[in-house]
């Protein structure tokens, strides 16, 4: 079973002539003639795909070197504000970026709608706004942003409408698309889809075995991570965690891997220094309705397959966001389950400490996009 729907298995997925074929994309040996004497020698008949990966690694090879040479930034996009609850709050269009360096933060271009619980991602030096809720209903709008040019312009569109999905960039660069709520029938995805830049359309990729809505997502190496969410109304929160081989084709499913300590919802889950780090969260509702917001978070070994917590969030975040910046986790905004956050905190491996530091001017919000770019 293949891990693309609808795609065949690919002798060129194997070790050795994805060795050989990023060989030639690092000697940009890249002419038709070169690539079909490779593909015979391999036996790889499919010259036409071949050449697609060869270059879509190159792309992405390129764009990576282009980002690391800009000045980056934190930009948070979207998401709500106001009312007792992030589900009763309004859609924001607004798009902020902070720079860590130097303490500032800049008002931008402006979503052409409001959209919270939306997936946000960094790739090829442009930011992706896919999906989420518009106040009235969720779509399957995407909006691609030039930070170079402060505009935005509409991209190719998903292929069902999602809120609460969860976006990663694959290793490729790829963007992938996971989970949420929505549909013909308004309801609780397994679905998940994949966007290739260079292809401009989005394909359907291998079902998760749970469906969830608002879960953690993430790429480690070449697996993509899901952990947590809510499969379904009224359910009990989830604690189990699947992940998929970005680089099999022939794979195709989801495999089941340690749960977490706790179930999590409306959490963030994020890769860094070969670790997955599950950081805050909603864990349950009270008998009165509050919701129960934790500060907890919990580092993923995949070496050892184990779970272990680690020093909580100076305060607890639902329906926040978290990137990685300068080595570092970065958890911004959301909702502690009273009051709306503008704050944020910095998590460094060395200290294993969490501390909390000024963003002036960021406006508070929850279930924004984030992303470094």
């Amino acid at each position: 079973m293949s891990r693309r729907s609808g795609s065949s298995p690919q002798n060129y997925n194997r070790p050795t002539t994805r060795a050989c074929l990023r060989a030639t994309v690092n000697t940009a040996l890249l002419s038709p003639d070169i690539l079909s004497t490779v593909m015979v020698w391999l036996g790889v008949p499919d010259l036409a795909r071949v050449t697609r990966v060869c270059h879509a690694w190159k792309e992405a090879a390129t764009l990576r070197l282009r980002d690391s040479r800009r000045s980056r930034g934190l930009y948070a996009v979207g998401g709500c504000y106001g009312g007792p609850h992030p589900s009763s709050s309004l859609s924001l269009s607004t798009v902020q970026r902070y720079n860590p360096t130097t303490g500032t933060t800049h008002s931008l271009a402006a979503l052409s709608q409001g959209r919270d619980h939306l997936g946000l991602a960094a790739t090829g030096g442009q930011l992706y706004a896919i999906g989420g809720w518009t106040g009235s209903r969720n779509c399957a709008t995407v909006e691609v942003y030039d930070p170079l040019q402060d505009q935005w312009q509409t991209g190719p569109r998903l292929t069902i409408e999602r809120s609460g999905l969860g976006v990663a960039v694959g290793p490729t660069g790829s963007l992938l698309a996971v989970g949420g709520w929505g549909g013909d029938g308004l309801d609780y995805l397994s679905s998940v889809e994949e966007y290739n830049p260079s292809e401009e359309k989005w394909e359907a990729l291998s079902d998760l075995q749970t469906p969830r809505h608002c879960p953690g997502v993430a790429v480690l190496g070449h697996w993509l991570y899901v952990c947590g969410g809510l499969p379904g109304h009224a359910l009990a929160r989830l604690s189990t965690v699947e992940r998929l081989d970005l680089d099999d084709e022939e794979a195709g499913a989801w495999e089941v891997v340690a749960p977490m300590h706790m179930p999590r919802y409306r959490h963030a889950l994020a890769a860094l220094d070969g670790k997955l780090y599950a950081v805050g969260g909603e864990t349950a509702t009270a008998d009165n309705g509050a919701l129960v917001v934790t500060s907890s978070v919990e580092m993923f070994d995949p070496a050892l397959n184990t779970w272990q917590s680690v020093t909580p969030l100076c305060r607890p975040r639902m329906s926040h966001a978290v990137a990685v910046f300068d080595g570092c986790l970065l958890a911004l905004g959301g909702f502690d389950g009273s009051h709306w956050l503008d704050s944020a905190e910095r998590y460094e491996p060395l200290s294993g400490r969490w501390e909390e530091m000024p963003v002036p001017g960021f406006a508070p919000r929850c279930a924004q996009g984030l992303a470094v770019c």
